[in-house]
């Protein structure tokens, strides 16, 4: 999903995405063929396989299915027809990209699919109250979530309209921690999580152009997810301690990229690069840089096995 804010206003609302189901709106007239969905594609990429590997380290693992979805009305009403036309976008949820060896990449789903029913369920009336005249994220969420549901309960068969053909193909989700991502095109360098949804800015992503500097960010507010961070902040913000919080996160941020394959060392310069430009990832409530740095090197100075173990303690899980 991308948004087109502030990242700092209540960006939740817009964001309905399901374990990597990523949906997008566009922008009244905006080309859906665009940037953005690379941008969206790279972090969809990189948030799946960090879901995959922290899937022991959370309590409830969700079924994931690497789609990026999108529906008529995510489009302003005066751009459908031209948009339908391009796209061969009808009534049910097009597929704009698929995560590369995620679930529904194996099942055989292809970028420029749509999807028109679930287990013989017919999509193409499903929530068309939801579609107005302004672009709206409203339907492709409810479809979003309710994918999630049959896809908990196991391998669910999707009708596809291709090319103007009709197949049948099965899909069986892959389990990961529940996790949500979208992109907000700012050029502020920054990452955030509400408790469930973790933003990226695509400032930030320009400046971590390698897929596991990238990773460290989102790995680091994944990890504040599962620390329980944002509800403490909540419930007794003027009584956290912030910077401990912080530490906390960084050291189970390198371990969730060590089980999804990520080298947790290209967390170094990262912090090193956002400092640098005294970036606001690096606000004031964030431990010094330095200190950060010197933290993670001890973690990273250890013989491996401690990498892929931290902060089991923290999470009480992955004895």
């Amino acid at each position: 999903m991308v948004i087109r804010s502030r990242l700092f206003a209540p960006w939740w609302r817009w964001i309905a995405l399901v374990l990597c189901m990523i949906a997008m709106p566009a922008s009244a007239g905006r080309s859906p063929v665009d940037d953005d969905l690379a941008l969206e594609t790279r972090i969809a990429t990189i948030g799946y396989r960090l879901a995959r590997g922290a899937q022991a380290r959370c309590a409830v693992p969700e079924k994931m299915s690497g789609l990026i979805l999108h529906d008529i009305g995510g489009y302003a009403q005066s751009d459908r027809a031209a948009i339908a036309k391009s796209l061969g976008l009808g009534d049910g949820f097009g597929v704009r990209a698929v995560v590369a060896n995620g679930a529904a990449a194996r099942a055989g789903v292809r970028a420029g699919d749509e999807i028109v029913a679930i287990d013989g369920g017919d999509l193409t009336g499903f929530a068309r109250d939801a579609i107005g005249a302004a672009a709206s994220f409203d339907r492709t969420e409810r479809m979003v979530d309710y994918l999630a549901g049959a896809l908990a309960r196991g391998p669910v068969t999707i009708g596809i309209r291709r090319d103007g053909q009709a197949l049948s193909l099965t899909l069986a989700g892959d389990a990961g921690c529940a996790a949500r991502f979208a992109v907000a095109i700012e050029d502020g360098v920054n990452a955030r999580a509400d408790g469930r949804y973790i933003a990226v800015t695509s400032g930030l992503a320009r400046l971590a152009s390698r897929d596991d500097a990238l990773a460290f960010a989102m790995a680091h507010e994944m990890a504040h997810i599962l620390l329980g961070h944002v509800a403490a902040r909540r419930a007794a913000r003027d009584r956290v301690d912030v910077r401990a919080q912080e530490l906390a996160a960084d050291r189970l941020a390198v371990a969730i990229m060590a089980d999804a394959g990520f080298a947790p060392a290209a967390a170094i310069p990262l912090l090193e690069a956002v400092s640098r430009g005294r970036i606001d990832w690096l606000d004031r409530d964030h431990p010094a840089t330095a200190v950060r740095i010197a933290a993670l090197r001890a973690v990273l100075a250890g013989d491996g096995s401690g990498v892929q173990h931290i902060g089991d303690d923290e999470t009480g899980r992955r004895q």
